[in-house]
């Protein structure tokens, strides 16, 4: 089963890459012929057309030896290009991006300059884990007019390599490796399955009848349970405008709090809530009707906003829309970010669905802005009020870290716009000036608060920091 399994994976993954790999080539056939290699308004309309966006691309920019831009704005690292321009021929190349990580950059060589493409990998996680957690790693070699790059992906721990399958495209070579985690998950589901043909028969032994009905249950058993009892409840991370260290709205953050009162927190429960539609669907609604009698309690001179997360599960049906529709008196100053912890498929869809919110009143933010599967497609399609700058760029103020210029074109680009613009993952006072300075007053993170409970929210709202 294990090399069924393996085998299986490296398809999907085959599948995946050779989607990719044609999606690429329409856009590098069709995009040279129109773009001038002069970053002027008509350059940045193309590389911000949203049909060039997709689960396969993050980013598209150009570069000559005068200027380079991006779908984020003029400016940018040049540390990669400058070096193509130089020492490289016309044609393709494949080539990390350099800050590394999962991410690679194809570029097209010209006599007028350079076009480029970055590609995001993130979305191998996910897939690596429909069959279990860890049971996968994958390496991906990519080769393109002899220009090379190698990614590894899945968790490195406990890898007792057993079983392995290759496959290539074009352009990418990919190994798919078991680790001994998978043949524990098909024990595990070997013994499932004998206990259920052990209950079909009757219960033969007595022993495995013992066995069934004392086993643990499963997560997802636990997390159904927890809903009936409503044991998932907000917790509250201020969002503060530095300039007057005003609390002006929160995040809502869920929590699982068990009967004898420990915390657990979303790491430990939220990927199987959003794999089951119904139950995330729920799990929002009772975090929702929970924020409205919290937020009924608080007597503040000025109104706050109350921030729920919603991501692609919930835009799968009209539950969570129909559920605001039937709360819309009570539920003023409710707003949405909407996550990329999973890919949105159809933006077009999510665009409707975003505005019949907006309706309703509800503002909508987009969550860690720049580092998901959407990036700048999103701003194009889905009308959205703010952007929420993800910690991994806040942490390169006051560094040399090359992904300081991609914050400062999200800035620029978001000024440009009207957006408005929180920094999220906000620790030290120096941050908060330079976000203050680049005209960024709306500030979350441990600088002020930790998540905290609702009683802990009211003590803030009183005492202050």
């Amino acid at each position: 089963m294990a090399e069924e399994m393996t085998s299986y994976m490296s398809e999907k993954l085959s599948d995946f890459a050779h989607s990719r790999e044609l999606a690429v080539e329409s856009m590098f056939k069709s995009l040279p012929k129109k773009i001038n290699y002069t970053c002027d308004a008509n350059d940045i309309a193309y590389l911000r057309n949203p049909k060039y966006y997709t689960l396969y691309i993050r980013m598209i920019g150009i570069a000559t030896n005068k200027i380079n831009c991006s779908s984020s704005g003029v400016g940018g690292n040049r540390e990669v290009f400058d070096n193509a321009l130089k020492n490289y021929a016309n044609g393709y190349y494949i080539l990390p991006t350099p800050s590394a990580g999962n991410e690679y950059v194809i570029l097209f060589k010209s006599s007028k300059g350079i076009l480029y493409a970055i590609l995001n990998n993130a979305w191998i996680e996910p897939l690596l884990s429909t069959v279990c957690e860890n049971c996968f790693t994958v390496r991906m070699l990519s080769h393109i007019n002899k220009s090379y790059v190698s990614i590894r992906k899945g968790d490195d721990a406990d890898n007792t390599f057993v079983d392995s399958g290759e496959l290539s495209t074009q352009h990418l070579d990919i190994t798919v490796t078991a680790t001994k985690k998978l043949f524990k998950f098909i024990s595990n589901w070997y013994v499932r399955y004998i206990y259920s043909i052990s209950i079909l028969l009757g219960g033969i032994f007595s022993i495995t009848f013992y066995l069934i009905v004392r086993r643990p249950i499963s997560h997802q058993e636990s997390i159904a349970r927890a809903l009936k009892l409503n044991e998932f409840i907000p917790y509250y991370q201020p969002i503060v405008d530095s300039s007057g260290n005003k609390i002006v709205g929160v995040e809502v953050l869920v929590r699982w709090q068990l009967p004898n009162g420990r915390i657990i927190p979303p790491s430990s429960f939220i990927s199987d809530v959003e794999a089951d539609t119904g139950m995330l669907l729920k799990l929002t609604t009772q975090l929702i009707d929970q924020v409205c009698k919290d937020k009924s309690k608080i007597k503040y001179q000025d109104p706050l906003w109350f921030s729920i997360n919603i991501g692609a599960g919930h835009f799968s049906n009209n539950v969570l829309l129909e559920y605001m529709k039937s709360i819309k008196d009570l539920s003023d100053g409710i707003s949405f970010e909407i996550t990329e912890r999973q890919p949105l498929h159809d933006l077009f869809d999510v665009a409707k669905y975003v505005d019949n919110l907006k309706l309703l009143g509800h503002s909508i933010k987009i969550d860690d802005f720049g580092v998901g599967y959407g990036g700048f497609s999103y701003l194009q399609t889905i009308n959205v009020d703010s952007i929420k700058i993800d910690k991994m760029f806040i942490d390169t103020i006051d560094t040399s870290d090359i992904k300081k210029n991609i914050l400062e074109s999200i800035i620029s680009m978001a000024h440009e716009h009207n957006y408005e613009v929180i920094a999220e993952g906000v620790e030290t006072k120096p941050q908060v000036e330079y976000l203050k300075s680049k005209g960024i007053t709306l500030i979350q993170g441990y600088y002020y608060s930790a998540p905290v409970s609702f009683d802990g929210l009211l003590k803030l709202l009183k005492y202050g920091f």
